[in-house]
């Protein structure tokens, strides 16, 4: 097979269903807020750097995906949570692998919210500000809880999650691969030789070519969909795992498959 990887190829070519505008920097859908940003640094010459970040709603909301999902640049969703939820940590990756984005990983030292409780420094009224509380509450979880969960910032939850970081690691390690130089990436494939009928209605697939071939499947319903597919693909991150056409899809749950050499 050809290697894709070739330095006349962009570093990564990514094929909407449709032409996108450019996002304004920051936009509102109803009660879902979404700001996205651009840096230059003096240390990184000729790099730009992005990120992009949605408050309040939780991403099952699908005002949500449908907000950020062709957003052109590359785009690191940052969902704070200090105001939103979420059914499980595997849900920040089901809304955005598919449209080849992976969330960031809120880490480092723990954000214990002391800083809320300066001596001499007049703060707002924990009645009338929001993160004089929560970081006021953060700090209150960390004195009766000096193990953890631990809070790593601001838009973290309270208590922190204490399955961010194993889930974080094990998305990432499947993500990686499907993304190295000279991938095009083919975003919400509808008329496809991949499947041998139509998707059903939330059910969404996206390609991945480069050395190997990847196909990610998406159930966003609250239903077990299984998705038959034309050629043999390999379940990634299940290593006993046998090649197969028929992927059962748990409710709201993300799959990757990984073409089969046989």
């Amino acid at each position: 097979m050809k290697n894709l990887a070739s330095s006349r190829l962009p570093l990564i070519q990514r094929v909407s269903p449709a032409p996108n505008d450019a996002l304004p920097e920051s936009y509102e859908c109803g009660r879902l807020i979404a700001i996205a940003g651009q840096r230059d640094y003096a240390d990184t010459p000729g790099r730009q750097h992005r990120w992009g970040f949605t408050t309040r709603e939780p991403p099952q909301d699908p005002r949500q995906q449908e907000a950020v999902k062709n957003h052109a640049p590359y785009v690191v969703p940052c969902l704070d949570m200090s105001r939103a939820t979420i059914a499980n940590e595997n849900e920040l990756y089901l809304h955005s692998i598919p449209y080849m984005q992976f969330p960031l990983l809120l880490a480092g030292r723990p954000f214990t919210g002391e800083r809320a409780l300066i001596p001499g420094v007049q703060y707002p009224p924990e009645e009338k500000d929001f993160w004089t509380t929560h970081c006021r509450k953060i700090w209150r979880y960390y004195q009766s809880h000096p193990d953890g969960p631990y809070s790593y910032g601001m838009w973290d939850s309270c208590p922190g999650r204490p399955e961010a970081r194993a889930t974080y690691y094990r998305w990432l390690k499947l993500y990686r691969p499907m993304v190295e130089p000279g991938t095009w990436a083919y975003l919400e494939l509808v008329d496809s030789d991949f499947f041998k009928q139509r998707l059903p209605k939330n059910i969404v697939a996206s390609g991945f070519a480069n050395r190997e071939l990847y196909l990610v499947l998406a159930n966003y319903s609250g239903a077990e969909v299984t998705v038959e597919t034309t050629r043999s693909f390999l379940a990634c991150g299940k290593p006993a795992a046998a090649p197969g056409t028929s992927w059962p899809l748990a409710a709201r749950s993300l799959m990757i498959l990984k073409r089969s050499p046989a």
